[in-house]
């Protein structure tokens, strides 16, 4: 690359050629960025490093700027798999959008899911948001070695920062001043324009700066400034400063610092601490008493389980247990100890459980954990952390007050920060539960949309059941359909359907059924009760290949109905096809097709694009919703199939 810059520079002065464009045809420029001096070693870093952002947060929305030929992209997409939401590389020139689809085409080939991958222009110098992208609208940026190409290094950090959400990570490789602050990169990267971009701005010998100046820049452009980075060697050596930072606002540095940014009313009512039967534990107890009373109204204090007073615990205090760091609870534990466990898991309150060496020496703890997350799906109002310290020596009262502090604020709504990117999943399962586990290649991702979730699951169940229907029927069928009493959804998504087959739908409803009045009108029969058989068969003629019979007995007696049901069916032709909610709706399926049918997957995304569609363009009719107690408790039958269970 020195050579080619040395031979092209007097043409380049003279302004007859295009440096940039004499390195990338001479294909040393991709190359130098997939494997210059260190530039390997930091793409693997900032694959690993964003690897585990991504286990902990696997729905992020991911954006790189300056992704050009996409070497760093290739290594975090190799790191990160599939734990993304969608994942937006960017670039000053629409050129490099065919090299990172080869990128995407390949990651998708090899981790097959159906996350969003996407390349699209941005100008990181300009305000994003005037470009069309969304203010906070993603969890992760990756800058790679472009940040220092720009006119002015806190500008383009604040533009980064509009894009990210409060909360979210910037994750950043540069080249660092102090150990390059020209030398061959200079030499080389000197004849391009980009190079001199910040002589206005003070860097005058090259654009690099040092880790403590990206530190005070991060400070002052609303970051955390430099929370994590590659150790001191890696820097030295390589030359290149890689960091970790936080976009922030009041919310979240109250959660990175909740002791330092404290209201002037005590957050805490009733603060317990239980613990101190061990000489450390006394100390700590001690300690975090003193502390406490920064952020507590009042303090309780107990030595073990069997001294707490239950009847002064309520919903609105805050526990804190350190019985485990005395001595696991459940290890040689006896009636009366376990008697006296049980109150601290069966009522609602908030409560920070630290234990010690639960992934390694001590197993007794986890049975403790185990307990606690049982209690959480079967207590309402219990909000539960364990905490497992490998040395407890080294915790300090003032981190266990953070921790409870933190705590309290994302367990209660005023202080609540959403978790990274909530998002939507809908996944079909084979019988109904309160706690499910699914694989995640089961799950199809719900998109933004208007619609409310109970509207949403309405239409993809409507959906479901007209693909069950019409799906094993020929497209253009001489034969034609006869839906009986649909509810409006159900016929909707049955004629749109049948439509998109060229397949004829009949709907007939019962004259006094007001509910099922949405039927397409053009195909709607609209049948007296207790219709005689003669009159029923000028209506079912013999070239009727399907019948659909959606009248609920129970609800039917009381108009009459049910008998027209079964006139309808016993006026069928011989070849007909029967469906009725006995045959299309089950409390249970099979567990094995829903685990492991890739086609029920289509299916339901095809349900829920149609859904999405439908909903967009027509008005949504209301959804029946339905708690679990009323359905439970309620005598009457549901007459919609289409009802929410919430």
């Amino acid at each position: 690359m020195m050579h080619i810059v040395g031979q092209g520079m007097p043409r380049a002065l003279r302004g007859e050629v295009d440096m940039l464009e004499e390195l990338r045809t001479s294909g040393l420029f991709d190359e130098y960025y997939a494997r210059g001096y260190g530039l390997g070693e930091c793409t693997q870093w900032v694959g690993r490093i964003m690897s585990q952002i991504a286990d902990r947060y696997p729905h992020m929305k991911i954006i790189e700027i300056g992704a050009g030929t996409g070497a760093a992209t290739k290594s975090i997409l190799a790191e990160v798999g599939s734990n993304f939401l969608s994942y937006t590389s960017t670039d000053l020139s629409i050129g490099f959008a065919e090299a990172q689809d080869a990128i995407f085409s390949k990651h998708r080939r090899e981790h097959p899911h159906r996350r969003a991958m996407t390349f699209s222009v941005l100008d990181v110098e300009k305000d994003p948001i005037e470009q069309g992208y969304e203010e906070g609208g993603y969890d992760l940026l990756v800058a790679f070695g472009i940040i220092h190409a720009t006119v002015n290094l806190k500008t383009t950090l604040r533009n980064i920062r509009k894009i990210l959400r409060p909360g979210g990570f910037l994750v950043v490789v540069e080249p660092n001043e102090e150990t390059q602050p020209g030398g061959i990169p200079g030499f080389i990267f000197g004849s391009l324009p980009g190079w001199w971009l910040g002589v206005d701005e003070g860097r005058v010998i090259s654009p690099l700066v040092s880790a403590a100046r990206w530190d005070e820049l991060l400070r002052a452009t609303g970051f955390s400034g430099i929370d994590e980075s590659a150790p001191k060697d890696f820097e030295t050596t390589l030359g290149f400063s890689n960091f970790v930072s936080q976009a922030i606002d009041d919310r979240v540095q109250h959660l990175r610092t909740p002791l330092a940014t404290l209201p002037l009313k005590a957050p805490i009512s009733d603060l317990f601490i239980i613990g101190g039967a061990s000489d450390y534990t006394n100390s700590l107890v001690k300690e975090l008493r003193q502390i406490s009373e920064s952020f507590a109204a009042k303090t309780n204090m107990y030595k073990t389980l069997g001294e707490v007073d239950h009847s002064l615990v309520h919903p609105g205090s805050v526990v804190v247990s350190l019985t485990d760091l005395d001595k696991p609870v459940f290890q040689d534990i006896t009636e009366d100890e376990f008697q006296n466990l049980k109150p601290m898991f069966t009522t609602p309150k908030t409560m920070l459980w630290l234990t010690t060496g639960r992934r390694g020496k001590e197993p007794y703890s986890n049975m403790t954990v185990g307990f606690g997350r049982s209690a959480i799906n079967e207590i309402a109002g219990l909000c539960l952390q364990f905490l497992d310290v490998d040395t407890p020596a080294s915790l300090s009262a003032r981190q266990v007050s953070e921790f409870v502090l933190r705590l309290l604020m994302t367990s209660s709504p005023e202080g609540r920060i959403e978790p990274v990117s909530q998002t939507k999943y809908i996944v079909l399962v084979p019988s109904p539960a309160s706690v499910l586990r699914v694989p995640s290649s089961s799950a199809v991702l719900c998109p933004a949309t208007q619609l409310s979730d109970g509207a949403l699951l309405a239409l993809v169940a409507a959906q479901l059941v007209a693909s069950v229907i019409l799906d094993s029927l020929w497209e253009g069928s001489q034969g034609e359909i006869v839906v009986h009493n649909a509810p409006a959804a159900i016929a909707e998504a049955i004629a749109i359907k049948a439509s998109s087959k060229n397949i004829k739908a009949v709907f007939m409803t019962d004259s006094h059924d007001e509910e099922r009045q949405d039927a397409p009108h053009s195909s709607r029969i609209t049948i007296r009760p207790y219709i005689s058989r003669s009159a029923l068969k000028k209506i079912l003629l013999s070239t009727v290949s399907c019948f659909v019979g959606l009248t609920q007995r129970a609800t039917a007696e009381a108009g009459h109905c049910w008998e027209n049901h079964l006139a309808a069916l016993s006026c069928l032709p011989p070849h007909c096809r029967r469906e009725t909610l006995n045959t299309l709706f089950s409390l249970h399926g099979s567990e094995s097709i829903a685990r492991n049918s890739a086609s029920l997957v289509d299916l339901l995304q095809h349900a829920l694009d149609d859904s999405i569609r439908l909903g967009e363009r027509e008005r949504v009719a209301a959804t029946g919703v339905i708690s679990v107690a009323d359905l439970t408790s309620q005598e009457n039958v549901i007459s919609n199939p289409l009802t929410v269970v919430d």
